[in-house]
């Protein structure tokens, strides 16, 4: 599941501000890029993120599609829950 992983979480808040590398999204985390690159191969199956070429590097970036429709879901079956109280 994309979202299970709490660094998959923090990731998707930092690409909402900014595009990143791999690097760049790896530091915070004292993560290795390799371990990075895993994240975002969950992030990008589940459509969530992109991915571009920039000369040598890859810049990832919020797909905000998929983002809004967990949102909207998750709004209606926590109304959906309030409703059974």
């Amino acid at each position: 599941m994309a979202f299970s992983h709490p660094i998959r979480r923090k990731v998707v808040e930092m690409l909402g501000e900014n595009e990143l590398t791999v690097g760049e999204l790896a530091e915070p985390f004292k993560v290795s890029m390799p371990a990075m690159s895993q994240h975002l191969q969950v992030l990008r199956k589940a459509k969530v993120v992109r991915q571009r070429r920039l000369g040598r590097q890859r810049v990832y970036r919020l797909n905000p599609g998929p983002i809004r429709e967990v949102a909207e879901w998750s709004i209606k079956v926590a109304e959906a829950a309030e409703q059974e109280d």
